[in-house]
This record gives C-alpha cells, structure tokens and sequence, in this order.
C-alpha cells in the first residue's frame, strides 16, 4: 500500500510519507521571523539532532538580533513553522533553558507555544526504557514542578511557588490523541522509520536494536564499577559504552519484568537543577510528591512560566547508579517522535489565534510603553468588555511591518480575548484556510472593525511608529486604518514615535506628550556616576571640596542642557570630560558640548580623540577592540577579543601574560562599548556606534580586513596545532576550550582575506603548513557538539592549504600556491579537489584560476558523489555553473543521494537562471539511445532521481513558475511518473499552486491521471478543501465520478471530512450522490 493511503483525510493530519512532508513545503525565501509559532528547546545537541530529524522540511536560515546567542534551525510539521534551539554546550539546568528560551521568544515575536523535547528518567515500575513521558495537570502541580525550590522548614523541606499549566490548546490535542492511541496506536513506530529512510546514519544509535537491554535493579543494589586505566582505551568509544553498562552488575539483583512495546504516559515530571543518580534519593522524591511523578529531569521548570509549553521525554535511564548513555538517542528519537505526532492533533488555525510569546525588543520609549500596558492589562483586564492590543515596532524589522501584518497582529488579541472566536473572524478564515490564501488589507480591517464593535472600548498602543518604513505603506495605509476605526468603534490609540512630520501631521490635533528623560532623571543618573575632578591649583585646602562641588553642579548643568533628554549622549559627554587636566580645561569642554542631530556623530569623534590621547598603547588597543567589533562576521564573546589582542603576529604562542583583562578592553574604549553579562556577548553601545565606525572606517582602521586577517592566521599557525586533526571528540573540544578564539579564526579567516586589499605572507605561511591546516579544516567542517559520539571525525582529512584558499575564494592565495607547485587536483580524504569545494561556494575567480590549470571538471566525491557542477548549479551559483559549462563540465551526473542531477537540483530549488544555462547546454531531459543523444543535444526534462521523480515534478511541487514554463517550453512530459505513480500535476495540486496547474493542463497534462491509489487530482483537492483548485479541476472537465481503489469517488472523501464548501463545489457539477464505494458500501452522504 502507498504510504499516502494511510490514515488520510482526518482532521489536519496530512497524508504520511513523502507526500505528508511536501505537504508542509512554503516558499522558504518568504519566511520571516514572525511567521514561526512554534518554539522547539533541546537540552543536548542528541536531542537537537532528533528533533530535526523529525522535521518534513528544513528551512534556510533567517539572521538573528546581533546579541541573541542561541543557534536555530527552521523548519515545519504539517502546517507548523517551528524553530529549534538548544542549550548551549555544558550548560545544562533550568536557568540556561530559562535564558534559550528568553532569548527566542525576543527574536521570535509570534511563537505562541514552545516544546521541551529530550530524555528524561523514568520512575520504575509504571515506566520502562523507550517510553515517553508527557507533562500534564496532576493535583495541584501544573505538570512540572521543581522539586529542589522551597525553603526549609522544621519536619522537612517545603516546595513553594507554582509552575503555569501548559496552553488548554496542546492539552486538548493531547486528550484526543491519547484516545486516538488507544483506537489505533501511535505513529511513534511510522516517524522513526522515516528516520531510518531520511537520515541512515542515525540508524546505529537513535533506532532501537537487540543490543540495547532494558535493565532495572532493586533500589537496595548499586552500579558495580570495573577499574580500567582509561588511558589505555582506545579512541572506540563502544568500549566506554560497554563499561558504563551493568555487566558486571549481579543478575540476581534485576527485576524480573515481562516485555512489552513502548508506551507513552501522561502525567508529572519533577525538574530540578542536579542530576538524580540514586535509587533511594528518587523514590523517597516521589514519595514526598504523592507518588505521581513519572519522570525527572533537569530543564522544564525554567520553561514553565513565561514559555507554555509541553515537556516531553524519552526515558533514557532509572535515575539510579546504573544510569548510563546506551538508550540517550533512541529516547531522544522516541520524544521527538511523539512531539512530531502531537503537532498532527494540533489545529493550526486554532494555533493563529493564539496570543504570542512577548519579549521586550528594547528600552526608552519602549519601556515607558510597557509600563502603559502592564497598567491597562492590570486595571482592565478581567473585564470582557474591554479589548487592549499592542505592537511593537523595531527598526531591525521593517520588512516583516507591512499594514497587513500589524492589522492582523491586532485582530489576533482582540479575537483571542472573547470567550469564543468571533464569527467574522470564523468565516475569514474559512474563506482561506486550506488554500494558501490570506485574506487582503481591506478584509482583515472589516473584520478588525466588527471585533472592535464587539467592546465597549477597546486601547490600542503601539510603539515606536517611526520605525515601520512607509515603503510598505505603514503611514499611508495603517495609521488610516486605525483612525477609522476609532471613527466607528469606541477605540482609544496610544502611539509612541520619535519626531517625524509626516507622523507629526497625521496626530494634528491629537493629544501630545514629548518622551523623554527630565532634567531630573538625568541628573539622578550624573549623581550616580563618580568622576575623578582635578585640583584647584592653589586654592586653599578647606576651599577644595566647596570647588569640587561647584565645578560637578557645573558639569551636571552644561549637560543637562546639551543632552536634550538622551540618556546615552549624557554618558558619552560625561565621559568625555575623564583625564582633563584642570579645572579650567573641563570648563572649556563643556562649553563646546556637541548638540541637535548631529550629537551622536561629534561625541563619538570627541570619544575617539580621547581615545587617541590615552598614555602608552592604550590608543591602539582602543582601535583593535573597536575594529574587531566593528568589523566581526559575527557576535564575539568577550574571551574572543582579550586573545585576538594577545597575538603577536608571526609568533608561534600567545606570549605569557599577553592576555588582557575583560575590565581593561572595555575601558580603554572610552564608554564605546559594553558586556552583555547575560550572553557574554561585547558589543558597540548603540547601533549609531556602528553606524559611525562603519562610515567613518577608513579613517580609524583603515586596514582592519588585512589586520584581521594576520591576527586570526597566526593564531591558527600555533605551534600547538602542528598537532593536527584531533582523534578524538574530548581532545577536539579541549581544544576549542583552551583556544576560545579558534572557532572564530577557522571559519572567518579566509572572508577576511578575500575582503583585503593585500595578502599578506602569514596566509601562506599557513597554508602551506599541512599539519595546521588539516587542523583549521576539522573545526571548519565539522558541526561542533552534534549529537553522536565521534562527531569530530565526521569530515574529510588531508585538506591541503589549496582546498582551503579554494573554499574561502582568496584568489589571491590560490594563484600563489598554484605558481608555487601545488597541484590542483589535489584530493582530500572525501575525495575533493579545490574545484569542488571552490564550485559549491560559489567562488567564482578561483574556480576561473583552476580551469585554466586544467583541472577535471568531472571529479566526484566519495561521500555524496557529486561533480563541481552537481555542487554549483544545486546552490544557485549561476557564474561558477557557466564557467564549468564553457569548459564541457558533464551536465548529466547523478550524485548518490537520490540520484539527482543538476538540473534536477537547480529545478527543485528554483535558480531559474541554471536550469535556462543546463537547458541551453542540452542537460539530459529524456532517456534515449545513446546514438540518439549524440545527435540530439535538446533539452530533456525527464532525468529521475531515485523515487522516479523529474526535474518538472520537483519544480512543480515548489512552485518554481518561472522554472515549470522553462522545462514544458523545452518539451519537459507532464505525464512521467514517480514511483508512486504520481505525475507533476499532482504534485502540483497537493501543494496549491494554481499557477503551476494551469501551466500544466495548458500543456495537456491528463487531469484523469492516476496514482498508486487510483485517486485522480481532483481527489487530492478534494479531501483537501482546496476550493479554488477544485473549481479549477472541475472548470477544465475533471471526472466527479471517477472512483479509486477502494471504490470512493471524490465527493466521498469531501463529504467523510466535511469539506462543505467542495461539497457544494461537486453537487453543483452532477456529482452522484448515490455512488457506493467498494469496502463498505457506503454513498457519500451515508
């Protein structure tokens, strides 16, 4: 049976197997950061690799605030757009998932609900190993408490506060698929075989074999340790495993239990901060707690307050000294597995009209907003009469602040605070829903208006308006909008915006208050900040203090009046004044106190010039720090620069007491810059800091990319790393410990060098040092703290200081290796040359150079056997895809994963561009006979991958238009089929896209094709409630009476799911309604 066949058309389930997966398919590029609405957090990089193992699509990267330190990966289930993060590396407990989760609800203003997914330990006997144990309500516990807060009290420890329930929406869904559970099992067994399908390397560890043993001891008997010289070990760790396991325990001291299969159990989970080793210490925890827990665990209670979430755990080990790894990546498969099947159950309408997560994105005005909301919230909001919605705006966000999007944000709260959802809304979105339509600008303001109309008042605030650009009609469109609903609703706004006329002039006449810091609050704030004042020369000793004191109310006055209420600006003038030499010489500075809109840009000329008259080198350490931020290609933590300062450049060693405290680099910057003490990010004080910098580079660092560039190669020339590749994972993350800067030297080095003006003689010196390169390209390559043991290893060996240049794209670099012998076909360990790893980056003067050296253009890796243009035309990288076809690069190789091609690729990921180049080139489109093709150098769009799909199928599924009209114009058949029988024009179909259906049918695709099934198209759509496509279908001829396998017509499927509208849609065209299907003998309407 094809595995669409089953469990269709119940509720939002999608059908499973690929086409359940493409199903969640969007248009990636479109994404932005508040369309993710479901928050996903990992404790270990185990857990992070199964839960992205679970996704059906994996999204591309979208960039995060420069401060956020988490690390994302995007994806969907179903019609879910989740992000995952994970606890940073050995940070472990409920306040590090507390800060993840912090951080993401901040850059992810839509997520409405989270998921803490991972292992756990089970609570013997009810739970076994391979379980999953799911948070809920039980007594007076929310589903989580945590079991180490509370205070001491005589007879015992007292647990005290309470955890928040999760959402009602996930204990809904988890109530019906309990029940779904008991009628006919879980799909826990279904999602991990597509794991094995999808991912065959986690096949080892994260599915379960004969060789991981379910063992449960007496709570009286503990672990038996071998003594083993670890040093002797080898570098397997199977053989760690092995000791950590209960071999040597004595057999008479297990509980004799009978199998069974896993089960999922819902209940309470204890979380605390310290791992529970010990039989007795969690029995009497249970005890203490009623007996209800199931599971304990280390991260949820720091969820449970301001992230509602569910927490789900695989259950790995007892919580006693047998505790070991063996069964960690098949619980952590088993959790993520059950989440992927909760997300199924989990309407996602429902989840829209869901109030978001809120983080605060900033502070001034943005503050004194939150106060105004808290205030209404607090005095107001209990009563049901009342509706209070707020936005808030920032100025990293712009394109996601069109007046569609704010609209909807506001009719989402005050949707979500009726008791019911409003029938207006209701209707909305069964207009849209399941078609992959969203209602316009004028149908989400009517509806706005009636939800409106529901309150006897209703506030709204949003904040800083200025920063939504007008480009997308903020001012033009929105600020009307909300006028005329204050005109016909009892609709009070409250708006915050720094002074913009054409703001100004839409609140003419509106009540108008300026916001900004009194004379008061700053000099509260210069009160608070000691200044070191010179002397009066010459003055009496008992006249110095009555001077002083003097002289600061003088300070605090000129200041006051040159800040005009900028709390930032009073600290750069304040600081300005350190180091004067006399009195007199701080009076004459304050005279000259930069003021209006050019303030920022003279206080920070006037910072730099102090700067510049620091003693010894303290100017030129100002400038490195301030550089390196400037210019990083990312965030850095504050151990990054104290060792970038550190190198000399051309020694071999950080010298001894090199090493700069973080206290001095901040100080020698003269206020510029700041420590997140949260993230242990450094960073420029403001964003007009980097604004300055940026515009003002060549005349502070003029050299910073060549500077740059010799501080991170000699810190990779090291003698330490003439070691090389390390063996082993515990000696490759030492050594990222010891050498904080690296991470950041391996992977930016080469960007650097590519922007520089001039190569200098350290590159070189490096990259042709093979020891140290081999040992740059390990933490180049390798993705640090993944999830399975011998991680480290997983990347190509024998990387040349070639492969290098040719990966970063230092042209410069490559051309003198290259006339300094190196050979240019030279191979790693993967079997790449420099071409391959040069094309797949897209480094288009490198790959030039080495084609003009002759290299093959036909070379292949051993690990996913792909050709320079196999890499190039599947990233897009339209130049580098010319040169190597002007060269006669083979258009038709197939790589070993799915057995794809180029075009193939470059369809599937829309490079319109690349398919036209392969096209043009003749690309192999159509199987012929080999005589044939010699003479044929047409395009033939009919090149299958592994499960019998085309590049017109794929392009037709991502709703790649350009592309479709491009492969059908070269005589690409609409009528090939995959291995499930499945032609484009499905494919088309299932994932809305009405544009590509029509290109197909215009180009005669049969609409009576059938699949495996027997189900045509218009089935698809049907059970669907894709209207518009069934309009289509039907408008074009399609058959109402066509029946599949089981005898089913599609008004059957229509009707058992209660698509009313398509119903309607298939009666009106004749459909019968008497037809009876084959299994059952059952009508449509029966």
């Amino acid at each position: 049976m094809s595995k669409r066949s089953i469990e269709v058309g119940k509720d939002e389930e999608p059908v499973s197997g690929e086409a359940k997966r493409r199903k969640a398919d969007h248009n990636f590029t479109e994404l932005t950061h508040n369309d993710y609405t479901v928050g996903w957090v990992c404790a270990l990089p185990k857990e992070q690799t199964a839960a992205i193992a679970m996704l059906d699509q994996e999204h591309v990267d979208l960039q995060k605030p420069p401060n956020d330190p988490n690390a994302y990966t995007f994806g969907s289930i179903g019609k879910h757009n989740i992000v995952i993060a994970c606890l940073p590396k050995g940070k472990i407990g409920t306040n590090s998932a507390a800060t993840v989760a912090t951080w993401m609800v901040s850059t992810f203003p839509s997520i409405k609900f989270g998921l803490m997914v991972g292992i756990g330990g089970g609570i013997p006997p009810k739970v076994r190993l391979g379980d999953v144990v799911v948070s809920t309500p039980v007594g007076q516990f929310s589903g989580v408490v945590q079991w180490d807060f509370g205070k001491a009290k005589e007879g015992g420890f007292e647990r005290t506060g309470s955890l928040n329930n999760p959402p009602n929406l996930l204990l809904t869904a988890l109530t019906k698929l309990e029940t779904k559970h008991e009628l006919t099992g879980s799909k826990i067994p279904e999602y991990l075989m597509e794991l094995k399908e999808k991912w065959p390397r986690l096949i080892p560890k994260y599915l379960k074999s004969d060789s991981l043993e379910d063992i449960l001891c007496k709570p009286d008997y503990s672990h038996i340790n071998e003594s083993r010289d670890y040093g002797a070990i080898s570098d397997d760790d199977d053989e760690v495993e092995t000791e950590e396991s209960c071999r040597l325990c004595n057999k008479a001291k297990l509980v004799k239990r009978k199998p069974r299969d896993m089960r999922v159990h819902y209940g309470l989970i204890a979380s605390g901060n310290q791992v529970i080793k010990d039989s007795t210490f969690r029995d009497k925890l249970n005890n203490d707690l009623g007996g209800d827990v199931l599971c304990v665990e280390m991260e949820a209670a720091g969820l449970m307050n301001n992230f509602p979430c569910i927490v789900i755990r695989g259950i790995c080990d007892y919580a006693d000294s047998h505790k070991n790894k063996a069964w960690q990546e098949h619980a952590a498969a088993t959790a993520a597995a059950f989440a992927k099947e909760l997300l199924f159950v989990v309407p996602a309408h429902e989840v829209e009209q869901m109030p978001a997560i809120k983080g605060i994105p900033g502070a001034g005005k943005t503050i004194l907003t939150s106060i105004v909301v808290e205030d209404l919230t607090a005095r107001l909001g209990n009563d049901e009469s009342i509706g209070i919605a707020y936005l808030y705006c920032a100025f990293k966000r712009q394109g996601e602040q069109k007046p569609k999007e704010l609209l909807a944000s506001l009719l989402k709260q005050l949707s979500q605070r009726r008791p019911s959802l409003p029938d207006r809304v209701r209707s909305l979105y069964d207009e849209h829903k399941d078609k992959g339509t969203r209602p316009c600008f004028d149908e989400i303001l009517k509806a706005l208006q009636s939800v409106a109309g529901l309150y006897s008042r209703v506030f709204i605030i949003v904040d800083a308006l200025d920063e939504c650009q007008d480009r997308h009609g903020c001012l033009t469109s929105f600020l009307p909008a909300i006028f005329s609903l204050q005109a016909t609703t009892e609709t009070n706004l409250f708006a915050t915006s720094r002074h913009v006329p054409e703001i100004a002039v839409m609140f003419k006449g509106s009540i108008s208050v300026e916001i900004r810091a009194t004379d008061d609050d700053v000099r509260r704030y210069l009160d608070g900040r000691k200044l070191m004042l010179p002397e009066f020369v010459g003055s009496p000793p008992e006249l110095q203090e009555e001077l002083q004191k003097k002289l600061h109310e003088e300070i605090k006055t000129e200041i006051l009046k040159a800040v005009d209420g900028m709390f930032l600006l009073a600290q750069l003038h304040l600081d300005s004044l350190a180091g004067k030499k006399s009195p007199k010489a701080v009076q004459d500075a304050l005279t000259k106190l930069p003021t209006g809109s050019g303030a920022y840009n003279c206080a920070y000329e006037i910072a730099m010039e102090r700067i510049e008259r620091q003693l010894s080198d303290r100017p030129e350490v100002a400038k490195q720090v301030l550089s390196w931020i400037t210019c990083a290609k990312r965030p850095l933590t504050t151990t990054e620069p104290q060792h970038a300062l550190a190198v000399e450049v051309s020694k071999p060693e950080l010298g001894e007491g090199n090493l700069s405290t973080i206290e001095y680099v901040v100080s020698v910057c003269a206020g510029l810059v700041t420590v997140d003490e949260k993230s242990g990010i450094i960073r420029l004080v403001h964003y007009t800091t980097q604004e300055y910098f940026i515009q003002t580079q060549g005349q502070w660092f003029p050299n910073v990319q060549a500077d740059i560039t010799a501080t991170c190669v000699t810190y990779l020339s090291f003698n330490i790393f003439e070691k090389g590749f390390c063996k082993t994972d515990k000696e490759f993350e030492e050594r990222l410990r010891l050498y904080p800067l690296y991470d950041y030297a391996t992977h930016n080095w080469g960007h650097h060098a590519r922007e520089s003006l001039t190569l200098c003689q350290e590159v070189i010196n490096f990259l042709k040092c093979k020891a140290k390169v081999e040992a740059s390209s390990q933490a180049l390559v390798v993705k640090r703290y993944s999830a399975y043991s011998g991680y480290s290893q997983d990347c190509p060996e024998q990387i040349t200081g070639l492969h290098l240049a040719a990966y970063f794209g230092v042209d410069k670099a490559v051309n003198r290796l290259l006339l300094g012998g190196h050979e240019p076909d030279s191979e790693d360990s993967y079997y790449r040359t420099p071409l391959s790893w040069a094309s797949e980056n897209g480094r288009e003067a490198v790959v030039k150079l080495l084609l003009e050296k002759g290299v093959d253009t036909e070379s292949k890796d051993d690990y996913y056997n792909r050709t320079p243009l196999l890499w190039a035309a599947k990233n897009g990288h339209e130049a580098v895809v010319k040169l190597l076809l002007d060269k006669g690069a083979d258009t038709e190789p197939k790589d070993n994963n799915y057995n794809r091609t180029p075009l193939l690729y470059a369809a599937e990921n829309g490079h319109e561009a690349v398919v036209k180049l392969l096209l043009d080139k003749g690309a192999d489109t159509e199987p012929k006979d080999d005589d044939l093709l010699l003479l044929d150098k047409g395009a033939d769009t009919e090149s299958k991958d592994n499960t019998g799909r085309t590049p017109l199928s794929w392009a037709a599924e991502k709703a790649r238009e350009a592309v479709v009209k491009l492969l059908l114009d070269k005589g690409a058949d609409t009528e090939s089929k995959d291995n499930t029988g499945w032609t484009p024009l499905f494919w088309a179909v299932l994932n809305e896209h009405e544009a590509v259906i029509k290109l197909l049918l215009d180009k005669g695709a049969d609409i009576e094709s059938k699949e495996d099934t027997g189900r045509t198209p218009l089935f698809w759509a049907a059970e669907y409630e894709q209207e518009a496509v069934v309009k289509l279908l039907l408008d074009k001829g399609a058959d109402t009476e066509s029946k599949d396998n089981a005898g089913r017509t599609p008004l059957s499927w229509a009707a058992e799911n209660g698509r009313k509208a398509v119903v309607k849609l298939l009666l009106d065209k004749g459909a019968n309604t008497e037809s009876k299907d084959s299994g059952y003998n059952q009508t449509p309407l029966t």
